[in-house]
């Protein structure tokens, strides 16, 4: 009791911190574009009508009902990856907000600080494809600045690159080069969980291969 949630991941705080200002938000859409939502469930459960705000976003559309849920479709989605030519600054998520009223955020990556914006105001979706879940690999030339809209992480690398903390929630890269293709992938996995993996891997076929021999046997 009084334990709100046992996760605190930059999602998670970030989304708390919009819900505390739901009653003053119309283009929730776009302020939830830049981690990645592209539709939003919400089930006819217990409290579902404190979050009828969501029927009042000018960037959201009811694209299904049924007796349990209702799906919302963001019409601000710009894609899990995608890329813009400018850098702007707001001290703070409240000042972030403030400028969505009037701006497009995810038309320039926007770092929670204080400093002289950079670039102009265009966006572009780009090309991708997953290999895996801790490698994606950019098919399409982007502008000068990538975003990810993978939760914030030191060890998510663009060909090598460190990220810088976009939106104070995800991944954003500058573009040094741009020659294709570029990889942006989770390098702690290969420094020190894939070697774990394998072993525990060889291990398990270790232990099949004598129970089955065992078996075979008896």
């Amino acid at each position: 009791p009084g334990i709100y949630r046992q996760v605190y991941s930059p999602y998670q705080v970030y989304m708390d911190y919009l819900l505390s200002k739901r009653n003053e938000l119309t283009n929730f859409g776009e302020l939830v574009s830049v981690i990645g939502v592209k539709y939003i469930l919400l089930t006819k459960e217990v409290d579902y009508k404190n979050y009828f705000f969501l029927f009042n976003q000018s960037d959201l559309e009811l694209a299904i009902e049924t007796e349990n849920f209702y799906v919302f479709k963001n019409k601000a989605f710009k894609g899990l990856i995608f890329s813009v030519n400018g850098i702007a600054y707001a001290n703070n998520w409240d000042e972030l907000i403030n400028i969505s009223k009037t701006k497009d955020i995810t038309k320039r990556l926007y770092i929670i600080g204080s400093r002289k914006e950079e670039g102009n105001e265009i966006y572009k979706r780009l090309e991708y494809e997953k290999l895996s879940p801790v490698k994606y690999v950019i098919k399409e030339k982007p502008l000068k600045y990538i975003i990810f809209t993978e939760e914030y992480s030191k060890d998510w690398e663009l060909n090598g690159k460190k990220p810088l903390k976009a939106y104070g929630i995800v991944d954003a890269y500058a573009v040094e080069s741009s020659s294709l293709p570029m990889e942006i992938t989770y390098e702690r996995f290969y420094k020190i969980c894939l070697l774990p993996y394998i072993i525990s891997f060889t291990i398990f076929l270790g232990c099949m291969f004598l129970l089955l021999r065992n078996f075979t046997k008896k």
